[in-house]
């Protein structure tokens, strides 16, 4: 089903557009008889483009699909997509169109100009960070640590059916802050991060890596990943492990959970690559210092969804018996 349809008129020839999860396509009559439909990029191109002579009889919304069609939409009505139009006096299109606008607005506050980035609405994952409390990150850091956790979660939508959570702190040794299946919407979690303690002690980073596997990713913790359910994993840390971590984090890619590791300041970046998946350009980061991990935290959330897509769309294809 397409997110949504305009009717854009071409050298005299009405032509429907849609845009949906293959993106905007021409689906009515050309100028000219066969003359074949214009790449996907050359359309949006010309959607884009302010000021285009459009009509637009319906639209369609359905919340389904990925956030970059999310985003499109906005931008596409922020650029002159959707003028105003007259002759809408019908009591249907009115309410229509009113819909719409509310709609649009709703989603401008999660999808525009850069702010918040949500995966789509139907995402079921399960995530688990896995977060360094060693002395070397210090009382003042460990608060950017809090907040970044924070604007994370608050991109999810967090629900026993949906996208459920985990957080281990380690230092000398791992700890549970709580597991998958410990809370149930986003509000506790965001409650609970606020006030999370640090730790202190040394980087064992092996150990929080075999302690993750064991202990979070197992059924009894909350874990789907016998429902084939996508498992994530979110490591942040900020030096070199005390510990080995190259097999641990080989154990959890073998057990198909997806490893991000993000490192800050003096971290190990041979540290990052043996713990993060492949590519690791696609589940790999290093900032300099940590005032800077708010700087990527719409990336990570970006990229997070698009391993969960993945997954789900791998699992499908399983289940089909083509992949």
């Amino acid at each position: 089903m397409p997110l949504f349809s305009v009717n854009r008129m071409r050298n005299g020839a009405q032509c429907p557009y849609q845009l949906g999860a293959r993106g905007v396509k021409c689906r009515g009559a050309h100028p000219s008889p066969g003359v074949p439909s214009e790449s996907v990029d050359k359309e949006k191109q010309a959607l884009m483009s302010p000021g285009a002579p459009l009509q637009l009889p319906a639209v369609l919304l359905a919340f389904m699909g990925s956030a970059n069609e999310l985003q499109f939409l906005i931008q596409s009505l922020r650029v002159g997509l959707v003028p105003s139009m007259p002759g809408l006096c019908g009591t249907s299109m009115e309410k229509e169109w009113g819909l719409l606008g509310f709609l649009v607005l709703s989603l401008s506050f999660l999808v525009s100009n850069g702010q918040n980035i949500v995966c789509a609405q139907n995402t079921v994952a399960d995530i688990v960070f896995l977060v360094d409390g060693s002395n070397s990150i210090g009382p003042a850091n460990f608060q950017q640590i809090r907040e970044f956790l924070s604007s994370l979660v608050e991109n999810f939508e967090v629900a026993p059916d949906r996208i459920r959570i985990g957080l281990v702190q380690y230092s000398d040794t791992p700890y549970t802050e709580f597991s998958l299946s410990t809370y149930q919407n986003k509000e506790e979690i965001l409650s609970y991060i606020k006030n999370l303690r640090y730790k202190t002690g040394g980087t064992f980073t092996g150990k929080g890596l075999e302690f993750m596997l064991k202990q979070h990713f197992v059924e009894k913790a909350g874990s789907r990943a016998q429902q084939n359910v996508p498992q994530i994993a979110i490591v942040i840390t900020d030096g070199d492990s005390q510990d080995e971590v190259k097999s641990q984090a080989q154990e959890l890619r073998q057990r198909g959970i997806k490893i991000f590791a993000i490192g800050i300041k003096d971290a190990n970046e041979t540290l990052l690559r043996q713990i993060a998946s492949e590519p690791y350009d696609q589940h790999g980061y290093s900032v300099s210092e940590f005032a800077a991990l708010q700087g990527i935290s719409q990336s990570v959330i970006r990229k997070v969804c698009t391993a969960v897509e993945e997954t789900q769309k791998e699992v499908i294809l399983m289940s089909r018996g083509i992949f």
